[in-house]
């Protein structure tokens, strides 16, 4: 037997999980300043790639079935493309697009909304700073870009979480505040504007250190664990967005 080891770098959000596709469920997480692909039908680690020696991964996210993107400690953002699986070996290819910071601040975590098949893809970037970053873009061909601002309080150690419905962007961002977060912009075409100004929803009260955040399904809520110093503190908690309807997408009122 050949025992396969990569060590995981010791983040809150440095690995993703992707199912649903022909090769099967695979991990996407940090390994020192790489990113390994481990696959759990083999159980071992199918791929490495590494965009500059010494600049570790502080967190990792799919954008895709076939796109990974990693947040760097120097504030740097790398996409991936996965290379066609052939021989059921999966590698990344080179890095397809690589975002620099506004300044030398880590990447605490990242988050992506679905999209790009039938409507925009929102990246949200939440630095070690008292700003977000929220890129998009309309096509998997295109790069992310139309760079808006978010300032959200707290963001020591934090989690987030996008979605695209109806005719906004909405993100979450919950962290040692105890409290999520909620901003949108409106979206429209790339030759009008593309994503607008992000404008504060609501704030939810939460019971702890937020510390994972994602929607449900219809997206009409979030979901967000609050993480207690015991395990009897810990929950897991669904809450309603405001203004929220039970239709394909959540609706927003102008505040």
């Amino acid at each position: 037997h050949q025992h396969t080891s990569c060590g995981a770098n010791k983040a809150y959000h440095c690995s993703a999980l992707r199912a649903g596709t022909a090769g099967g469920v695979v991990v996407a997480y940090g390994a020192g300043d790489a990113v390994a692909l481990y696959s759990v039908q083999r159980a071992a680690v199918v791929g490495t790639v590494s965009w500059r020696a010494g600049d570790s991964v502080c967190c990792v996210q799919w954008a895709s079935n076939e796109e990974v993107v990693a947040g760097l400690a120097s504030g740097h953002v790398v996409l991936w493309r996965m290379e066609r699986e052939q021989e059921q070996q999966q590698n990344l290819a080179a890095a397809v697009q690589v975002i620099a910071p506004p300044q030398a601040a880590p990447v605490l975590c990242a988050a992506v909304s679905e999209g790009c098949d039938s409507g925009p893809q929102v990246l949200a970037l939440v630095h070690a700073s008292d700003e977000a970053r929220v890129l998009c873009r309309w096509s998997r061909e295109l790069p992310f870009g139309q760079e808006r601002r978010v300032r959200a309080p707290c963001l020591l150690e934090c989690a987030a979480a996008c979605v695209c419905g109806g005719d906004n962007a909405v993100v979450a961002i919950g962290g040692v505040d105890c409290l999520v977060h909620l901003y949108a912009a409106p979206l429209s075409q790339p030759d009008h504007g593309g994503l607008g100004e992000f404008r504060w929803l609501a704030s939810l009260k939460g019971q702890d250190w937020i510390r994972s955040l994602d929607f449900t399904q219809p997206r009409n809520a979030i979901f967000d664990e609050d993480t207690g110093s015991t395990v009897e503190g810990r929950h897991l908690k669904a809450q309603r967005a405001p203004g929220a309807t039970d239709g394909a997408g959540p609706t927003y009122a102008q505040r």
